[in-house]
């Protein structure tokens, strides 16, 4: 398991934590994001969500609400995912 992983899965809270953002409709995605899917991250998924969450908030909205595409291939699963728990009409897709 790689260090983000391993610190993920000890400590989910401060992944949690991490998640808090400055855009209230990002903080609801990644919650409900986190609620169904975080069991489930293997190592290397939970390494791309970390690097992820380094997004700017304007930046990391646009791409979970599709109004930009993702410039980063890795990261397009965990959008995918994140978009399925956007919550209704708050992203224009």
């Amino acid at each position: 398991m790689s260090n983000v992983a391993d610190d993920v899965r000890l400590n989910p809270g401060r992944l949690r934590w991490h998640c808090r953002r400055g855009l209230l409709e990002l903080d609801i995605a990644l919650q409900r994001f986190l609620d169904k899917h975080f069991d489930a991250l293997t190592p290397a998924q939970l390494d791309d969500f970390a690097n992820l969450l380094s997004a700017e908030d304007i930046q990391f909205w646009a791409w979970v609400s599709g109004k930009e595409d993702c410039p980063f291939a890795e990261f397009e699963y965990l959008l995918r995912l994140i978009r399925d728990n956007t919550p209704v009409g708050a992203a224009d897709r």
